[in-house]
C-alpha cells in the first residue's frame, strides 16, 4: 500500500462509515486531482489544490490516474 504516495488520484464521492474524517466540504473535491501523501490501513490522505481528504484505501486504486496516459 505504501506504493500509492505520490500517485495522483481524481477525488471521488464514497460512503463509508470507517472514514470518520468525511465532511460535506469533500464533495467539493469530486473530480479534482489531488495527491496521496499518507496510507492507512482503513485510509489515505489526499492533498489537493486547496485542502485534503481522506478516503477509504479499499476505494483508492478504482479513482487512480494512469500518468502514463497523461503525458
Amino acid at each position: 500500500m505504501k506504493n500509492l504516495i505520490g500517485r495522483k488520484i481524481k477525488g471521488f464521492k464514497f460512503e463509508d462509515v470507517i472514514i470518520p474524517f468525511h465532511h460535506l466540504y469533500m464533495d467539493n473535491h469530486i473530480g479534482e486531482i489531488g495527491t496521496i501523501t499518507h496510507v492507512r490501513r482503513s485510509y489515505c490522505r489526499v492533498q489537493f489544490e486547496n485542502g485534503f481528504c481522506y478516503y477509504p484505501t479499499d476505494q483508492i486504486e478504482q479513482h487512480l490516474i494512469d500518468e502514463k496516459k497523461r503525458l
